[in-house]
């Protein structure tokens, strides 16, 4: 969990400017030192703040929001609202089935997957996957690295190597 749970003050003003007052911010963060999320609701409208640990991750996640979720589908996935690379922050607008954590988001949000949609997602399980395990033996980050090994072992668990 994050060390504080409170959208820092920066991020209040940037994520109102543009969403407009915000009426209720609620923590949504992982239960891991660096993640940092936040569930707000504008004008009657949920959305997610995410603050990406390091500008790599930031530019990673951006990349992915804006060429590979649109071929998800409207609706189908998180669209990306606004990013701010200053702040490393990106504003996320909010899917039904909420919320976006875990295995749920594997669950098609009471519908089965599209053909398109299943192999999306394996796909960019691997792709997760193949990042963590670069990432975390080299950064000393054994929750990364373990995260990756299961990701794997689930996909070929599954026949999709």
């Amino acid at each position: 969990m994050t060390d504080s749970t409170r959208l820092p003050s920066t991020l209040v003003l940037w994520v109102e400017s543009v969403l407009g007052l915000l009426q209720a911010v609620h923590d949504a963060s992982h239960p891991r030192e660096n993640s940092r999320v936040w569930k707000v609701t504008g004008q009657g409208r949920d959305h997610y703040v995410k603050v990406a640990p390091k500008p790599v991750l930031y530019t990673r996640e951006t990349r992915a929001h804006r060429e590979a979720v649109p071929h998800l589908g409207h609706g189908n996935a998180p669209a990306l609202k606004e990013s701010s690379a200053d702040l490393l922050a990106l504003i996320l607008t909010a899917v039904d089935g909420e919320p976006l954590k875990g295995e749920e988001s594997s669950s098609g949000y009471g519908r089965s997957l599209s053909d398109v949609e299943d192999r999306a997602l394996a796909a960019f399980a691997a792709a997760d996957a193949a990042g963590a395990l670069a990432y975390g033996p080299r950064h000393g980050d054994a929750f990364v690295t373990a995260r990756g090994r299961r990701t794997v072992e689930r996909l070929m668990r599954e026949g999709r190597p």
